[in-house]
């Protein structure tokens, strides 16, 4: 039986009395026509994956460096290129594979902002083409979805532009998902060496990487529990001696972890650090980001999509399905203890939302489709939105309109708009009536939905990574953001330097975690907490206040003020104005020149 069709590939047998002769020309033929056909599916295959991940590359790397490097991800950068410059990191308790590896890029391209992202916009890109090892479990059609809801992602891009170890936990735990899958589904032992090496990668990451491969490792266990006892010596077979995996464990830990042995100091960050201090996230801090909102205002087509591919994979009684249903579940755990910082948690948590929502999008190609059916299903998804559009807007309308000042603010001209344009609509519904069946209207939503999915991302990419015109808008995903100004500022203090290299610059030591990074190559820059009392005051940069000088205000950064209870309408203004609830307190320096 085929695997794609279901239908019967056996060649009829020939009849015992008059045996066909062997025809080598036909032979050559049908195999030329298959391997034909083959090339061309292969062909197929290829360009939708170089299409995803011509959006990935482009979705990461466009304006990568307009925005500066925030507190966060200063910190991180300045202990990896202390270490570029031979010196003590005064942290490296961050990430050891992140700090090395930036240790790696900035010593062979120099250290800037745009380096200090390069490797996570890397690893983002290989986390939407990791869904080309799942082909075998999820399918062809299943892998390519899977991916592409991974390249749109806002989550996983916006984790993809910073200086974040969230997404290379991301990037290793799918590698290693997939290498696994590799090994037990080919019975190569190869691919076990690699998961091992991944292994150490995703815990040498630190971040979230422990409860990640835990929930990991429990979907695994619970979908294998019920199989039958020879999975288990399959597996066992397979795996065979343990000791030359944890060879290439252990060796791979050591070697991210220092460096190459060269910088010891970050085992503590490989080793220790992701098993002690991984419940760190769930320390309470002064302005918790709601998880759940922030899911649904950046990656709602994602969840949609999750959700019908929920819906389809759990009649399944395969092994892998059920293996990513309750990796899904066990990922969302440490969500439901509302940690204050959900971002890595839900950067990861999309790996297998994206898995199912992959199969969801398989099944949607997966059906029947003509040019004409597309443009019936087209029509009728127009027609839905119309349906949506209008019940939507006249409700808000009449509700507004009744609760208005007066005894009625209604108006007799727009009320009977209203009425022609209900009119207007059950009028070509009912010469419609015949036409709209469920086929039609069931791929019509599915297109609709497709394309506002799409719309969606790509709005919210936009409003959320892009430009200098938004930065300084704090968002539920970036509470400090920081203005290109900050680039404007780095350089005159350059200049100042340059001008006057033995006099010190004093600078507000609350302006260090942020300023820190970009003032890294001026030398006379010094972090005070006051200003000197005696003598004329040089040129420095303060926080305004009551105790700050005299000088020049610049707007410079804006931070999150408290948050007020949300509900659906505050929540809607701000995905629409970006105003009315996350208003920030701006901060203005002062510059004295």
């Amino acid at each position: 039986m085929s695997a794609s069709d279901g239908r019967s590939t056996a060649l009829p047998m020939p009849s015992a009395e008059a045996p066909p002769a062997w025809d080598s020309a036909d032979w050559l033929n049908r195999c030329s026509a298959a391997l034909v056909a083959q090339v061309r599916l292969h062909a197929w295959e290829v360009g939708a994956w170089t299409v995803v991940a011509a959006v990935a590359l482009l979705l990461r790397f466009v304006a990568l460096a307009d925005l500066p490097l925030g507190s966060n991800e200063g910190a991180t950068a300045m202990d990896a290129w202390r270490l570029a410059l031979g010196r003590a990191p005064r942290e490296l308790d961050v990430s050891a594979a992140l700090t090395h590896g930036l240790l790696a890029v900035f010593a062979l391209f120099g250290a800037s902002d745009y380096a200090a992202r390069l490797l996570p916009a890397l690893a983002g890109t290989a986390v939407a083409l990791a869904p080309l090892l799942l082909r075998g479990p999820l399918g062809r059609l299943g892998a390519l979805g899977a991916g592409t809801l991974l390249a749109l992602s806002p989550l996983v891009v916006f984790a993809s532009r910073r200086v974040d170890a969230a997404i290379l936990v991301a990037c290793f735990l799918l590698l290693l998902v997939g290498t696994v899958a590799q090994a037990i589904i080919s019975g190569q032992r190869r691919w076990l060496f690699l998961s091992a090496g991944l292994l150490a990668l995703l815990l040498a990451s630190g971040s979230v990487a422990v409860p990640s491969a835990l929930a990991v490792v429990g979907a695994g266990a619970i979908a294998w529990g019920g199989v039958r006892e020879d999975a288990w010596a399959r597996i066992r077979a397979l795996i065979g001696s343990p000791l030359p995996l944890l060879v290439v464990f252990t060796g791979t830990l050591v070697l991210v972890g220092t460096a190459g042995l060269t910088h010891l100091r970050g085992m503590q960050a490989a080793l220790v650090d992701p098993w002690v201090a991984w419940l760190a996230p769930f320390r309470p801090q002064a302005f918790p980001i709601p998880w759940l909102p922030t899911v649904l205002l950046y990656d709602l087509p994602l969840l949609v999509a999750a959700g019908i591919g929920l819906a389809i994979t759990a009649r399944r009684e395969r092994l892998f399905d059920h293996f990513v249903l309750w990796w899904a579940a066990l990922g969302a755990l440490p969500l439901l203890f509302q940690p204050a910082d959900p971002r890595p948690y839900l950067v990861v948590w999309t790996l297998p939302l994206a898995l199912l929502g992959g199969q969801a999008l398989a099944a949607l190609v997966e059906r029947d489709w003509s040019p004409g059916l597309v443009g019936q299903a087209l029509l009728a998804g127009l027609l839905v939105a119309l349906d949506v559009c209008f019940v939507l807007n006249s409700g808000r309308f009449l509700t507004s309109s009744l609760r208005g000042p007066g005894p009625s603010a209604l108006s007799a001209a727009s009320l009977g708009f209203v009425l022609l344009t209900l009119g207007f609509l059950l009028a070509v519904h009912w010469r419609l009536r015949a036409w709209l069946d469920s086929a039609r209207l069931e791929r019509g939503l599915a297109l609709l939905a497709l394309v506002l999915g799409v719309g969606f991302a790509v709005a919210v990419n936009g409003r959320l990574q892009y430009g200098a015109g938004n930065a300084g808008r704090a968002e539920l995903l970036r509470p400090e953001a920081l203005r290109p100004e900050v680039y404007a500022l780095a350089e005159e203090l350059r200049t100042w330097a340059r001008q006057e290299p033995r006099t010190p610059i004093p600078i507000s030591a609350a302006l260090r975690p942020s300023l820190l990074w970009h003032l890294r190559d001026v030398p006379t820059a010094q972090f005070v907490e006051h200003p000197s009392a005696t003598g004329p005051l040089p040129r420095s940069v303060w926080v305004a206040g009551p105790e700050a000088p005299e000088g020049e205000r610049q707007p410079w950064r804006e931070t999150l003020g408290t948050l007020p209870t949300m509900s659906s309408s505050t929540l809607w203004n701000w995905w629409v104005y970006r105003e009315s609830w996350l208003v920030p307190t701006r901060h203005d320096i002062i510059v004295v020149r």
